[in-house]
């Protein structure tokens, strides 16, 4: 590699941090707007099934179907659904990401 283009995967890898940090705060606040008008449980329903969408897309990990299976019903329904209750009782949004 040259200097330049070390320089390049450098600033690369730097824009696609920046990038998962900002997409990662803005969500929090659209998941605070969002249950203005949504239920709670209903909002990460909605969120599961739209991530579903992209599964045709994403490479099949080896391990057993059930696995996978179990951790996307355990982040979906654990994790985020109790996420958006507790936005939905009161902790903001910033305080949200960090917990």
């Amino acid at each position: 590699m040259t200097a330049g283009s070390d320089r390049w995967v450098r600033t690369k890898d730097i824009c696609l941090a920046l990038m998962v940090v900002v997409i990662w705060g803005v969500n929090f606040v659209v998941i605070h707007v969002g249950l203005d008008s949504v239920p709670p449980l209903l909002f990460a329903a909605v969120r599961f099934c739209l991530v579903a969408l992209a599964v045709p897309f994403v490479p099949r990990p080896g391990v057993p179907k059930r696995y996978v299976l179990a951790v996307g019903v355990f982040l979906s329904a654990g994790q985020f659904g109790l996420l958006f209750l507790g936005i939905e009782h009161g902790m903001p949004a910033g305080l949200a990401s960090l917990v």
